[in-house]
């Protein structure tokens, strides 16, 4: 552990944060190469310190592009829609990965440049050694991001901010691990490590396999969780959510997951909602139900219900947990703030898919767009226009919330030689 002993005098380390965090990141980062006290404490004590402070600055999301995909409009029949629901929603090969900055340049759509680039910091261009879509983007946990080259599977861990990519090491071949299920666990608060999490259920025995990187090592455990209808119940949604050790996903069946990365236990949590959970049918394509969260250190959960989306939060005292609803808002008020700004009648539908982490705030989708919901004042914000030949999948897919870190990342496959970025300004 760096102490003020023996690099910084008399001077405390809260002296020499302070001098830090007024440098560029660029000269902040060569710093590391002065000696190894140095490296150790911008590596382990400034970066931590300066990601654990980061806000978020955009969002990744997935866009429908191709001719394959029809164009629809509000107007359109019923039918329309269902087809381009079922494209959308089973020919992924037409998904690709696209980014917005949080807070765009709110201008009206006519002005709008629908090919603005996002910031630098979340440029995925040159960043991946092979050709990525859409669903090779597992997940994005405080800053990194998770990717798998199929059939392998390959996993790859990235941090857009230094432009750093890194490949997972494989598994142990008796493993046989499903890449839909894969998740990050990354806190900077808690670690400036990260641990990569795949959930095997529909098998005997049920099994948590876990990445970490501190040691560069698997490790599989076995739970003792009983299915709680069959094995078609873990059909889990592919967003997952990371907080304080564990690991949240959302079956299909209106159930939610935990899994606790300290005691390799995992329970079932019941959703809030107060419908009958129904089974996902496989003749028309359907979203998942609800869409969960973290925002200021709580679970989120948010459903339709009847002519409301309802927004709840897990309220936990000791052992047991209690959801409470938290927002109550009209479906129709939504639908007429939304359609005021929607592009050619390209709403066709409204979805929720994510929560600030920090802010009272719901982020929803469109077909051509998403926006920014300030529960607190209802006041509704743009966040990105698509352009005329894209559609957003937010109606099956939620979008991921980025911060930039600096964190850098260990390489544990010796043949694949990492580049770190340093010329960041």
């Amino acid at each position: 552990m760096v102490t003020k002993n023996n690099i910084f005098g008399s001077l405390c380390e809260d002296v020499f944060i302070n001098i830090l965090c007024r440098l560029p990141m660029g000269d902040v980062l060569r710093c590391k190469c002065v000696s190894k006290e140095w490296h150790q404490f911008v590596s382990y004590v400034y970066i931590a310190w300066l990601s654990a402070k980061a806000p978020i600055s955009g969002i990744y999301f997935r866009v429908a592009k191709g001719k394959e995909v029809p164009f629809v409009a509000t107007f359109c029949p019923q039918d329309a829609k269902d087809q381009q629901n079922h494209v959308v929603a089973y020919n992924q090969s037409v998904h690709y990965v696209a980014s917005a900055p949080l807070k765009p340049d709110l201008v009206p759509y006519w002005h709008h440049s629908f090919d603005k680039p996002s910031s630098p910091e979340m440029s995925l261009a040159s960043l991946l050694p092979f050709d990525h879509r859409g669903p090779d983007f597992l997940d994005s946990c405080n800053g990194l991001l998770l990717f798998v080259e199929r059939p392998r599977p390959q996993y790859f861990v990235c941090n857009p901010a230094i432009r750093q990519c890194v490949p997972v090491p494989l598994p142990p071949s008796s493993v046989q691990l499903t890449s839909l299920y894969a998740s990050l666990a990354f806190d900077p608060s808690e670690s400036t490590e990260y641990r990569l999490v795949i959930s095997s259920l529909t098998t005997q025995p049920q099994c948590l396999h876990v990445f970490y990187s501190q040691t560069g090592e698997w490790k599989t455990n076995e739970l003792q969780l009983e299915p709680f209808t069959s094995s078609k119940s873990f059909k889990l949604v592919r967003h997952s959510v990371y907080m304080k050790n564990k690991v949240y996903r959302l079956s299909m069946f209106c159930k939610i997951l935990c899994f606790d990365l300290e005691s390799m236990k995992a329970r079932v949590l019941n959703c809030p909602s107060q419908k009958s959970p129904s089974c996902p049918r496989a003749v028309k394509a359907e979203p998942p139900p609800g869409c969960i969260g973290v925002s200021n250190g709580v679970l989120m959960y948010v459903i339709d219900e009847d002519e409301y989306v309802c927004v709840w939060l897990l309220r936990k005292s000791n052992e047991s947990s209690e959801w409470i609803l938290k927002n109550r808002i009209c479906s129709l008020y939504l639908w007429k703030s939304v359609k005021k700004t929607c592009f050619l009648g390209r709403m066709v539908w409204l979805r929720y898919c994510g929560f600030h982490p920090t802010s009272d705030i719901l982020f929803l989708g469109t077909v051509s767009a998403i926006y920014m919901y300030h529960m607190g004042s209802d006041h509704l914000e743009a966040v990105r226009h698509l352009g005329f030949y894209e559609m957003h999948c937010g109606y099956f897919f939620p979008l991921f919330l980025h911060r930039n870190m600096f964190v850098t990342l260990k390489n544990w496959c010796r043949d694949v030689n990492a580049k770190i970025d340093v010329s960041i300004d």
